[in-house]
């Protein structure tokens, strides 16, 4: 949605289904909110100010009934072991615009291990459920910890040999110690092409 100086304008909003397999329902929602309300998600995981954190869920509700009048809203299950199946289920039941699966180097495949067969049967499956539900998905996965150089290339992350194989999109995200504030976007692989280092 389009958040302008106020409450901003709500147009062609979509029902985003977000799966993760790191944070809580209520940790998510609580980021969903900061985003909605545009405030820090710091103020409400403090709970300091007490008044400052009811005017920003005030904020946030507000925001939120905007997003929903135009179409739009965010579906977060509360699952424990999430599999690929899970994850057509909830495509199927939910019928999303588009859909997050946060931390799916953590998702499992019955019966496989967690190794690199493993790892790209998942990315295949995930990939091969978005063909035929005909729905966008974003999973994210971690860069490497032992890459300090300040760039990435497709070596740098988890599932490199399955997210090279199968997504259509890999993007890199991190910040850089002297720009805290700012965050790198790399495109690291675009099936049909990029213009200017910016997916087309």
């Amino acid at each position: 949605w389009n958040v302008g100086t106020d409450y901003g304008t709500y147009e062609n909003c979509k029902k985003v289904l977000y799966i993760s397999a790191e944070m809580t329902p209520d940790r998510i929602s609580a980021r969903m909110d900061a985003i909605a309300g545009k405030f820090n998600s710091r103020i409400i995981r403090s709970k300091k100010d007490l008044k400052q954190l009811k005017e920003a869920k005030q904020k946030a509700i507000k925001s939120w009934e905007l997003v929903r009048l135009a179409g739009g809203d965010v579906i977060i299950p509360k699952l424990g072991v999430i599999s690929p199946q899970m994850v057509l289920d909830l495509i199927n039941t939910h019928k999303p615009d588009f859909v997050v699966c946060d931390a799916m180097y953590r998702f499992v495949i019955p019966g496989m291990g967690k190794d690199w067969r493993g790892d790209a049967e998942i990315v295949r499956s995930i990939a091969n459920i978005a063909r035929i539900t005909n729905t966008p998905i974003l999973g994210t996965t971690q860069l490497s910890r032992a890459s300090e150089k300040g760039n990435y290339d497709l070596g740098d992350i988890s599932f490199t040999d399955a997210s090279g194989q199968e997504a259509s999109i890999v993007l890199a995200a991190w910040n850089m110690p002297s720009h805290p504030n700012s965050i790198i976007i790399k495109t690291l692989k675009a099936r049909d092409g990029v213009k200017h280092g910016q997916v087309e």
